[in-house]
């Protein structure tokens, strides 16, 4: 074999690695974007530079070309098993190649320092000899390496070694596809033996078999990744087609669990209209025994008149009661049709200070004097009057009940805000706890509708309701509602942790 024909070999298939490192770094730009491809094809380069240092040392004419050709062939042979070692770390574990690989490079690192600065070979050691090579006489030269180089020699026989454990670990670990790139290997460890014992002299007639073995190992590495990002398709399928017969069976058991809860809804519907069919029951009968027992006594003959105007406020007091349930009743039972117009806050408190409830005086604050929101006002107005009226019974004469309106925002909407507080006794978290119930009340002429009526109000503006109260603290109430007015159904009301809060102040 002629010098220049071994020497075009290897400039072949240095080319080749060039287009081999080109294919995989596309694919990693363009594609796949995972370091594994990114890594294979610097190594394809590095490999090439190799391959081109190996073809300009078959021609040496001078010590001076022989040493630039290995330097430059040593140039590429330190980077590729770094990045050889961090493929096979990635492809065994990523975690692991993350603690050990800066190690590893920073060693590279100064290997190229020692090469490029003439720190590879013991000077003067250089020779040159005549082997023949398939029966042809060639021109190879080889020196005596430095301490330095020894060992790289040896690290590099490591890092192979353990690439090649690696890819035996990921085998035996389950990724059958990691059987070709430990074939191809092996070709590479049995090359880069014989390449450093030609290079450093230990061994006589051979040729470099470094670039052929590589590109063994390239196809065997190309088709495991192939293999591998197949077989991850391959359980992508699997597992879209779970994923979709799973969704059906969800499809199924949801459309189950709609039947079931609109079954429980109706259960649900008719115990609630039972407790309120009680409610209203226990309600009425005492203001009707009250009746009775009042029109029993205007009959009998010897009541005078005094007695008679007596019973008959009685009757009067206890029709009013039955009234004021049955208002009440209808408010709460009538879904509330919301008519929204332009309402002054202010005005809309002012007619409230000016009404006498008893009990605590109204001290209003207001954020803006002309803050206007848009809500239904006859139900904002009952809503707001139920409230300020269960402060003013809350509080003694002579304190005062705080009213104080201003804006919030929340996910960028804008709410107007009104705060009712008083200075009363307070309430005890399991009182607080059902405030809102239909029917619970504490007081002996109370409904126990007034609170529920004010948050079936406010929700229907598409704002809340919150409370807060503790025995001896007082009670606070909130009441918010959208500054452009009610939404649609599909607006939810805004959350909050104060929501249905039921802790203490």
């Amino acid at each position: 074999m002629a010098p220049s024909l071994l020497s075009g070999v290897l400039l072949a298939w240095g080319i080749a690695q060039v287009a081999l490192g080109v294919f995989f770094a596309l694919v990693y730009v363009w594609g796949r974007r995972e370091a594994d491809y990114l890594l294979f094809g610097l190594m394809c380069f590095s490999l090439a530079l190799t391959s081109g240092g190996m073809a300009m040392g078959t021609l040496p004419n001078t010590t001076e070309s022989w040493l630039l050709a290995s330097k430059l062939g040593h140039a590429g042979a330190i980077a590729a098993p770094v990045f050889n070692l961090h493929f096979a770390l990635r492809y065994r574990s990523q975690a692991v190649s993350q603690k050990l690989m800066p190690w590893f490079y920073a060693a590279a690192v100064l290997f190229e320092l020692a090469n490029a600065f003439d720190h590879w070979w013991v000077p003067g050691s250089v020779q040159f000899s005549t082997p023949r090579v398939f029966g042809a006489a060639v021109i190879h030269g080889s020196g005596r390496p430095t301490p330095i180089a020894f060992v790289y020699y040896a690290t590099t026989a490591c890092q192979l070694v353990a690439s090649q454990v690696l890819f035996f670990r990921a085998y035996r670990g389950g990724s059958r596809e990691a059987l070709v790139a430990l074939a191809g290997g092996l070709f590479v460890c049995v090359a880069g033996a014989n390449d450093i014992g030609w290079v450093t002299g230990l061994l006589e007639d051979s040729v470099f078999l470094q670039p052929h073995a590589f590109m063994l190992y390239a196809f065997a590495v190309a088709s495991t990744l192939v293999m591998r990002y197949g077989l991850t398709a391959g359980e992508l399928v699997v597992a879209n087609t779970m994923l979709r017969h799973t969704a059906e069976e969800l499809r199924v058991s949801h459309a189950e669990l709609l039947e079931v809860q609109s079954t429980l809804e109706t259960k649900e519907q008719l115990a609630a209209v039972g407790e309120l069919a009680a409610s209203i029951a226990h309600e009425v009968r005492n203001p009707l025994a009250i009746i009775g027992n009042a029109v029993a006594g205007l009959r009998r003959a010897d009541v005078g008149s005094p007695d008679q105007r007596l019973l008959l406020d009685i009757v009067d007091e206890e029709a009013a009661r039955l009234n004021q349930l049955v208002t009440d009743l209808l408010r709460f039972a009538r879904p509330a049709k919301l008519s929204p117009t332009e309402v002054d806050l202010a005005e809309l408190l002012q007619s409230m200070t000016r009404k006498d409830g008893g009990g605590g005086e109204l001290d209003v604050r207001m954020a803006d004097e002309h803050m206007r929101i848009v809500a239904d006002a006859a139900l904002l107005r009952v809503a707001v009057g139920n409230l300020v009226d269960n402060a003013r019974q809350a509080t003694a004469p002579g304190e005062r009940v705080t009213v104080t309106v201003d804006t919030v925002t929340e996910r960028g909407k804008t709410f107007g805000r009104i705060e009712i507080r008083d200075a009363g006794p307070g309430m005890a978290e399991e009182v607080l706890a059902r405030a809102c119930d239909p029917f619970f009340t504490t007081r002996p002429s109370g409904t126990g509708l007034g609170l529920s009526i004010v948050q079936r109000i406010v929700r229907a503006h598409g704002g809340r309701l919150e409370l807060e109260s503790g025995p001896e603290t007082g009670t606070v109430a909130r009441v918010l509602v959208p500054k452009e007015g009610p939404q649609s159904r599909s607006s939810h009301p805004p959350s909050s942790s104060l929501e249905g809060r039921r802790a203490a102040s």
